[in-house]
């Protein structure tokens, strides 16, 4: 892992955050990338007194080769009420692959995509996340 956390001086409300991580496995199989990245980059703008804004973007890579990498925005704010604190957040992704014909005339599993001429299936996904704390 590696990361960076920036606050600028003329800004003490802000921040910048950027972190990078890098997965290795010894797997020996067909179609399995050993090693894989994820970078994260994100901000929050925390107003005093405010609703804080958050917003990052993260790009990660699939262990499958046949599985494009995914790419995820991100959203959020929160707001502390004594000890109870409220985060709304959102998230949106998009993810890609290739995918053999439900119902094919031949035996095509045995062969690559390139060849068969597989069908391209792109995700799109839309969370909405709540969360509420409570400190005693």
């Amino acid at each position: 892992n590696f990361g960076l956390t920036y606050y600028p001086k003329s800004n003490t409300n802000m921040l910048f955050v950027f972190e990078m991580t890098n997965r290795k496995w010894d797997i020996d199989l067909s179609g399995i990338d050993n090693s894989i990245n994820e970078y994260k980059i994100g901000f929050e703008y925390a107003p005093y007194d405010s609703y804080p804004i958050r917003a990052g973007l993260v790009y990660t890579e699939n262990a499958f080769v046949v599985i494009e990498p995914t790419s995820t925005l991100t959203l959020g704010t929160g707001k502390r009420f004594g000890k109870v604190e409220l985060d709304v957040a959102m998230n949106y992704s998009i993810n890609s692959y290739k995918y053999f014909d439900i119902f094919p005339l031949d035996d095509i599993y045995s062969q690559s995509c390139d060849i068969v001429g597989c069908d391209k299936v792109t995700e799109n996904n839309l969370n909405f996340l709540t969360t509420l704390k409570i400190g005693f």
